[in-house]
């Protein structure tokens, strides 16, 4: 029976066989040279294809008749009409150069280049070129190789090392991949990976398949580096418009973009735009770094009526670097399946037919009406452009949602996934001689017939590959992160365990080395709520004392995220509040650095019972009320050591207490206009707002029966934000003022403490506190104001001189600002470097009122725990 329908299946497959033909043919100029990258489109298939170096291509087609669009960047396009009859037909096209008809230039201001005229449109529309293709589904092959020239010496180091060289010392390596594609406006990309082969001497499974095609011009970057057709990019790039030409009834603009600065995040090279549509046609980009060079061409065609989208994509690199030389190319081509457009995205000369089936808000209209200004404008100025691809980029997200709020971002615009078909590496020769745009080239046969031996060669040197791809970074994640592990089969219930990293949570002079655990158990239940308690339960080896804490946690109005917190229990507590950074800082301090720095933080003893209550009242607005009533008990230091200074705040500038008790109450407003946010799982989630956080909070400490207890009334005022300014750059800054308007009797964890960190810094703090004076040094009873402001900058000073462009490192500059009646006027400034937000470096000068007072060096890691499991996780990825 199964030879029956083996027989039946064979029969089938050579019946659809022989209805396939294959198309073979060269691209080439008119002197006989190949041109690489030619892109060959059938527009009855929407199907492209890309020309090898030797400017060959092959398809699979069945017969029939079909019109074939032949081009290459600064070759005039040819359509061939050409009828498929035979298995095997062949096709051999000389493409001419472009006859250049720069037409009349459009001189804007003082002699401006017309490209600045063309490029201001191209961005303005961007937005709604990128939504214009609602959905499509797609066939893309694709093929890249690589050759090893040679290696730094230190991996040629030894006879295993030389071996490994000579053995793929100028072999092409190779990896091909087969996927399907499902795309969802504006940026949701489904790739079912079908077809995978390589001969890379690696365990490289098939979702690490080569794509590039999962990105758009009309994105703000492409591939992690800036477009220029982003917003901003004005002052990234320069652009001359170099030519102009025919293409059927369009002119087409051919313009230089080149990098204002040496980067490798800033493309250089051309890019060709339609006139009056203002959609890009293909682009010819290219970088060049130190020991690095990369091309991307890719080729357009009109799929639908003045709708392009790319049909092939052809990529090479060199590499010359630190002993490492080689090349790689790279290539897809793309089948267009299906394809739905979306016709009620609005056009921007135009009413938008779609807003009379729906309600339209009184600031939508303001909007439509701005756009329907501005794209009647003749010359848009670069704000000009700019606010116009804003403000299109809003509507749409405004059109295509279908949420109750128009500030939800639909979660599917946030998500890409990647499935692989359980065929994946098992086609055969046939499957992938059909499947093949481009004929294999004589190296890459070779090393498809070397590929066993070669595997054979590397597991006999290194051993066998792993199976299960990062297996042991996951248990060592595990183990040093914790995780959270499901207690019944719906995973309605999970205990989470803090790995090794919790273990031994800080060391201090007081309490010893804390030795313990944290564990929580979550119950999740219907609609995104969610319950969550359990013990944090520590001991001091010097104290001799157990140090605990019960929290719980009960979400109890996901999309509104409300939610009540209960803590209760005894731990050692830092005067100052500073958290969890300066801790980590000070047991480093306090064990290894005593001569330094020594132990600057001073620890109280805290008993303790805190409820707070948290709601969104409205979208950005959060209202939140707390009480806390607390127990404060006198430490001294249980480690006696030289250098060891006693417990006591007075001695890093704060001030003596004596034992009391504290009962306080306090109500805090928070908001954020215009805050998006997506919903995931029930829950709410914010995302982004253009504009500040405004804050007000009052907070009230009331009369208890102890002999000693806190009584005042504090009233304090915030406003805050963080402002991306293109690719490259980023403002910040925080303003707070506030007063006790009472203080019939306070205590010094009562003050209002501005907080200052050591010689290591927590990254998550770098915005906001100060670089300099003694811990306890900033710090107030009465009214203060404080501001804060930062500039990062990947090109500021160091990274302008042309040897240091390349280098990944960015800038900063950065001030502080404190008054108070007790101290004055206080400012710093100071200079940093660092890897965004994992690690700075830098330089700081404090002036006090009477004029300068210091300055120091300070440095920045990530030493909270959420902030290395951050990194952690992103390492073992």
């Amino acid at each position: 029976m199964k030879s029956f329908w083996l027989s039946i299946g064979l029969f089938i497959a050579l019946i659809m066989q022989g209805k396939a033909q294959v198309l073979i043919g060269q691209i080439t100029d008119e002197e006989g040279r190949a041109i690489e990258g030619a892109t060959i489109y059938i527009r009855e298939t929407m199907q492209g294809t890309v020309a090898d170096e030797n400017g060959n291509f092959r398809i699979h087609l069945a017969a029939g008749d079909y019109s074939l669009e032949i081009s290459a960047l600064g070759y005039e396009k040819q359509l061939i009409e050409w009828e498929i009859t035979e298995k095997e037909a062949s096709l051999s096209v000389r493409l001419k150069p472009i006859r250049y008809m720069l037409k009349e230039v459009r001189v804007i201001g003082k002699g401006e280049d017309p490209a600045y005229y063309i490029m201001r449109n191209a961005i303005a529309r961007a937005p709604y070129h990128r939504r214009k293709v609602k959905e499509y589904f797609s066939e893309v092959y694709s093929r890249g190789n690589f050759r090893i020239d040679n290696l730094p010496r230190i991996l040629k180091w030894g006879k295993t090392g030389r071996e490994v060289f000579d053995t793929i010392k100028g072999k092409t390596l190779l990896m091909e991949s087969v996927m399907d594609i499902k795309f969802q406006s504006p940026n949701r990309y489904k790739r079912n990976i079908l077809a995978f082969n390589t001969t890379i001497p690696e365990e490289i499974g098939p979702e690490k398949a080569l794509n590039v095609v999962t990105s758009s011009i009309y994105d703000p970057d492409i591939l992690g580096i800036l477009s220029p057709l982003s917003p901003g990019a004005f002052s990234s790039y320069k652009f001359r418009l170099e030519d102009s030409y025919r293409e059927g009834e369009r002119m087409i603009n051919k313009i230089e973009v080149q990098s204002k600065i040496n980067n490798n995040r800033l493309w250089n090279g051309w890019i060709y735009i339609a006139d009056e549509e203002w959609c890009v046609v293909g682009f010819d980009f290219s970088y060049n770094v130190k020991g690095f060079s990369a091309q991307m061409q890719v080729g357009f065609n009109e799929i639908a009526a003045a709708i392009f989208l790319p049909t092939s994509y052809n990529i090479a690199i060199g590499m010359d670097m630190m002993g490492l030389e080689g090349e790689a190319k790279y290539f897809s081509s793309v089948k267009y399946k299906e394809l739905q457009i979306d016709t009620i995205q609005l056009t921007l000369a135009t009413e938008d037919t779609s807003i009379r089936k729906r309600a339209v808000s009184k600031k939508e209209q303001k909007i439509r009406h701005k756009i329907q200004e501005l794209s009647e404008k003749e010359d848009l100025t670069n704000r000009q452009a700019y606010e116009l691809a804003r403000l299109s980029q809003r509507l749409q997200e405004w059109s295509s949602s279908d949420s109750v709020s128009p500030y939800q971002i639909p979660l599917r615009r946030l998500k890409d996934s990647v499935t692989v078909d359980t065929m994946v590496t098992k086609r055969d020769s046939l499957y992938w001689q059909k499947i093949r745009t481009v004929p294999l080239l004589e190296e890459e046969i070779k090393s498809y017939e070397g590929r066993d031996s070669l595997r054979k060669f590397m597991e006999k040197v290194f051993g066998p590959p792993d199976t299960v791809p990062n297996k042991a970074d996951m248990i060592f994640s595990k183990i040093m992160l914790g995780d959270t592990f499901a207690l019944d089969n719906r995973k309605r219930v999970g205990l989470e365990v803090g790995g090794l990293w919790e273990i031994f949570p800080q060391y201090n002079v007081v309490d010893g080395l804390w030795i313990g655990q944290n564990v929580q158990l979550h119950i999740y239940m219907n609609k995104g709520k969610k319950i969550s308690f359990g013990p944090s339960l520590y001991y001091g080896t010097a104290r001799k004392t157990l140090l605990w804490k019960m929290n719980a946690n009960w979400l109890y109005a996901p999309m509104s995220r409300g939610q009540w917190e209960l803590d209760f229990g005894e731990m050692s507590e830092d005067y100052g509040h500073a958290g969890e950074g300066a801790l980590f800082e000070n047991s480093i301090s306090s064990f290894f650095f005593q001569k330094l720095r020594k132990n600057f933080i001073r620890f109280y003893e805290r008993r303790f019972i805190h409820l707070k209550h948290s709601i969104d009242i409205a979208n950005g607005l959060t209202f939140a009320v707390e009480g806390q009533y607390e127990r404060r008990d006198l430490l001294r230091n249980h480690i006696s050591r030289k250098n060891i200074e006693p417990n006591d705040p007075v001695l890093e500038g704060g001030v003596d207490m004596p034992e009391n008790t504290s009962l306080i109450a306090g109500i805090r407003l928070t908001y954020t206009p215009c805050y998006f946010f997506t919903v995931k799982n029930h829950q709410k989630q914010y995302e982004r707002s253009a504009w500040p956080t405004f804050s007000i909070g009052y907070v009230r400490g009331l009369p208890t029966d102890a002999t000693y207890t806190s009584r005042f009334e504090r009233l304090d005022i915030g406003i805050k934000q963080n402002i991306k300014l293109g690719l490259f750059d980023s403002f910040s800054y925080s303003v707070n003022a506030g007063q006790f308007l009472s203080r019939k009797e306070i205590y010094f964890p009562d003050y209002m403490h501005f907080t200052t960190i050591g010689w290591v810094y927590s990254t998550d703090r770098f915005s906001e506190d100060f670089f300099l004076g003694e811990y306890y040094a900033w710090h107030t009873k009465d009214k203060w104001l404080r501001g804060a402001i930062n500039y990062n900058s990947a090109f500021l000073l160091l990274k302008r001189l042309p040897f240091m462009q390349n280098m990944t490192f960015d800038e900063g500059i950065h001030g502080r600002y404190l008054w108070t009646p007790e101290i004055g006027n206080y400012m710093e400034c100071g200079y940093s470097i660092g890897l965004q937000e994992y690690s700075r470096l830098g330089v700081f000068v404090g002036f006090n009122r009477h004029g300068y007072q210091e300055i120091k060096v300070r440095m920045a890691l990530p030493l909270q725990v959420k902030e290395f499991k951050k990194i952690f996780q992103e390492y073992t990825k």
